[in-house]
């Protein structure tokens, strides 16, 4: 099977199916979201690996070689020209919205994501990201916010009750404006996560490396392998 393209992928969002299958239901689906997809971007990198400059010799990307594939139209609602979180939300919810819109239409009503509708039907959610969890592209798929209200958009990654988050450190566990708030990593285990950092700290959890129901939390600078969640569909 053909490889990845190295450092192609920046958002990994792991829908877990664990429940009895059969040989037509995938046991796991993968939503992945790549930062620099336009025809362009992705021609350039085709081009690049085929002509030999992969350390393996020549090679392809993936995902040109789907079955199936398509275009998208990446504007949004207010502007030609998009962003982050107009983008993050379009791809979550599908829905289009105004710029520096997360999870929230024109109007600013909640979105839901398909993340939460899974969430909601007994699925077990994972979301890994090579950036920062309250950015803007992971969190359209937990948060319903504004993009510069940081804060409230990371408490809202340990609401969500996802089952699995990783990513690099947040870029505000604290609310400036209101010091009475809770620090961010404290309200995750509140909200009954294990905050584990670096893959030292996710290995030497017992809870991190066992297959039981409890909800961790993972932060790292590199990508980690997820696991079975027993109990979850």
């Amino acid at each position: 099977m053909k490889q990845f393209a190295k450092k192609s992928l920046v958002l990994f969002i792991a829908l877990f199916f664990t429940a009895a299958l059969s040989a037509k239901t995938p046991k796991y689906i993968f939503y992945c979201i790549g930062d620099g997809m336009s025809f362009a971007h992705v021609m350039a990198t085709q081009l690049f690996y085929e002509n030999g400059n992969y350390e393996d010799g020549n090679e392809s990307l993936v995902f040109l070689d789907f079955p199936v594939r398509s275009a998208i139209r990446t504007y949004a609602n207010n502007s030609l020209i998009t962003c982050s979180a107009a983008a993050g939300t379009a791809l979550a919810t599908g829905h289009k919205t105004n710029l520096a819109h997360i999870g929230i239409g024109p109007d600013k009503q909640p979105l839901t994501s398909v993340a939460k509708q899974l969430r909601d039907k007994g699925y077990a959610i994972g979301i890994i990201t090579s950036g920062q969890l309250d950015d803007a592209t992971p969190a359209a798929f937990y948060a319903g916010q504004m993009r510069n209200d940081t804060y409230q958009i990371g408490k809202e990654g340990a609401d969500s009750q996802f089952d699995f988050l990783a990513g690099s450190t947040l870029m505000k566990p604290f609310n400036r404006r209101d010091p009475s708030q809770p620090y961010i990593y404290d309200y995750y285990r509140q909200k009954g996560y294990t905050v584990c950092r670096g893959p030292e700290g996710y290995n030497s959890q017992k809870k991190c490396r066992q297959n039981t129901p409890s909800r961790y939390r993972y932060h790292t600078q590199k990508m980690v392998t997820l696991h079975d969640r027993k109990g979850a569909r």
